[in-house]
């Protein structure tokens, strides 16, 4: 199950990464867009950091 859930949260990453490699620096809705996803590449990383710590602990 943990396998699974840190795939799918891994993709998602990956996925937002590529989102923002693709936005423009000097349009200012794609500076905000870009704060956007940093945040939540971080909290997804978190969670799979748990995630991991998780399964390493059982």
């Amino acid at each position: 199950m943990y396998n699974e859930l840190r795939e799918a949260i891994a993709t998602r990453i990956n996925e937002l990464r590529f989102e923002k490699v693709h936005l423009r620096p000097y349009i200012e809705s794609d500076r905000i867009r870009e704060e956007v996803l940093d945040r939540a590449i971080d909290e997804l990383t978190w969670v799979l950091n748990l995630l991991t710590e998780m399964e390493e602990s059982m």
